[in-house]
């Protein structure tokens, strides 16, 4: 639950970057 948030905000950062 965390970690799926966690992961999710960490994709959306690296595919915006």
């Amino acid at each position: 639950m965390a970690l799926r948030s966690q992961v999710r905000k960490h994709t959306c950062v690296r595919v915006r970057a």
